[in-house]
């Protein structure tokens, strides 16, 4: 039979290793008084080192999903950062030179297309289809350097708007911009005509 002592210093023991980890649950790298959830900090902030900073993990292409909201890789193929918002992977555009992707067919945008500047070099008109899994937010230039015209148009539920209703580039060295701005509900302007 275990002693009634040795049964309370266990239990004590195991009280003041539970207590521990719920009281304590900040992290801190180069400091000893974390202010934060992690708190890293550089030994001497006025001359860092080549080591100074956080690494990301780095990805050639993108995960298919993400575990959380607020996930953050580096792709090493765009040479950017993206976040994961919950259903897809968004970049973080701050301070960097926009993408620009050259189309020759009709288009369907993905979230990750968010400030791209787009070039339509086609022979033929095509059409660039705006799904409803485009966030708040979202926005593209587009312009037209080949004969074929680019029509704007809406997936199902999705309201692609303009004041004079043109959703279609006016010829070669058009220039187009759409922008979200609600759920589902865009906004194209430029150099447009009607279908």
């Amino acid at each position: 039979m275990v002693s009634q002592r040795k049964l309370l210093n266990n239990l004590f023991l195991i009280l003041f290793l539970f207590c521990g980890t719920i009281t304590y649950s900040q992290i801190g790298i180069g400091t000893n008084d974390p202010q934060a959830t992690l708190d890293v900090r550089e030994a001497d902030p006025n001359a860092p080192t080549s080591g100074a900073g956080i690494s990301v993990p780095q990805v050639s292409v993108l995960p298919a999903r993400g575990n959380r909201n607020g996930q953050i890789v580096f792709n090493t193929t765009k040479n950017r950062y993206y976040y994961f918002e919950g259903t897809t992977w968004v970049p973080l555009n701050a301070y960097s030179l926009p993408e620009i992707k050259n189309i020759t067919t009709s288009y369907t945008l993905l979230p990750i297309d968010s400030g791209v500047v787009f070039t339509a070099n086609s022979a033929t008109d095509i059409t660039v289809n705006v799904p409803s899994n485009l966030p708040v937010g979202f926005n593209i230039s587009l312009y037209q350097t080949g004969n074929g015209k680019v029509t704007f148009t809406g997936s199902f539920g999705v309201l692609v708007l303009n004041r004079l209703q043109r959703f279609t580039t006016a010829g070669q060295q058009a220039a187009a911009g759409l922008i979200c701005t609600s759920s589902n509900t865009f906004f194209v302007t430029g150099d447009l005509v009607k279908n």
